[in-house]
C-alpha cells in the first residue's frame, strides 16, 4: 500500500567536546606511518561498544539553530514484510533536493535503515546499542562515518512515531550527540 502523509520532524545536533580519538587514544603529536597502526587501534576499542561510555556533561552548549523542526509531505508504502516511509529534504536541512527513506523489516524494527539520494548518497544503519561504519558520499569526496544508536523506539507501524538517540563519529575527528522524532499524520 502506498499513501500520502504529513510528516513532523524535530532533530537536534550538538558537537561532544572530545572525539572518540581522543577518548582512546589521547592528544599525542603522530608522525607519518602512524596512523595505520593508531586506525587499527581505535577501530578494535570502538568495536567493543558495550565499554564505550559518554559523559554528555562533555557536550559544547546548544547553538540556537541547533534544533530542527519541519513538517513535510512524504510517501508511506507498506507492504506484508518491510515499512518503508520517504521524504524530500529541504533548504533548512542543509540538504535541498535529496530524497530520504526511512526503512525497516516488519520482523526486526529496532533494525532501521536511512538513505538519502540526490545532492548526499549515505545509507545509515541503526540498531540500539550497536554500531555501524557507513559511507557519506557528497558532490566533494565520499567519508567513513560510524553510527552508535544509545536508544531507539520504533513505532511507526503501530503509532506512527520513531524515537532516535545517536552518536555520529567521522572517522575519529568530530562526535556528534543527536536526537531524531518522527510522527507520521494521515493526510484527509
Amino acid at each position: 500500500m502506498l499513501k500520502k502523509v504529513m510528516i513532523k520532524i524535530s532533530s537536534k545536533c550538538e558537537e561532544l567536546s572530545n572525539s572518540l580519538f581522543e577518548r582512546f587514544m589521547g592528544n599525542e603529536n603522530f608522525e607519518e606511518g602512524d596512523f595505520d597502526d593508531i586506525d587499527y587501534a581505535l577501530e578494535a576499542a570502538l568495536n567493543d561498544v558495550a565499554t564505550v561510555e559518554f559523559d554528555f556533561d562533555d557536550e559544547k552548549e546548544p547553538e540556537e539553530n541547533d534544533a530542527i523542526e519541519i513538517h513535510t509531505e512524504g510517501r508511506l508504502r507498506t507492504t506484508a514484510d518491510r515499512f518503508s516511509l520517504s521524504y524530500v529534504e529541504s533548504e533548512l536541512t542543509g540538504m535541498e533536493g535529496s530524497t530520504t527513506t526511512v526503512s525497516f523489516s516488519k520482523a526486526n524494527p529496532n533494525l532501521l535503515s536511512m538513505t538519502r539520494t540526490g545532492g548526499v548518497n549515505t545509507a545509515l544503519i541503526f540498531e540500539p546499542e550497536k554500531r555501524h561504519i557507513c559511507i557519506y558520499n557528497t558532490p566533494f569526496m565520499p567519508f567513513e562515518l560510524c553510527v552508535r544508536t544509545l536508544s531507539m523506539d520504533n513505532r511507526l507501524e503501530s503509532d506512527g512515531e520513531l524515537e532516535l538517540d545517536y552518536i555520529i563519529e567521522i572517522r575519529g575527528a568530530t562526535a556528534e550527540h543527536n536526537t531524531l522524532s518522527m510522527k507520521i499524520f494521515e493526510i484527509e
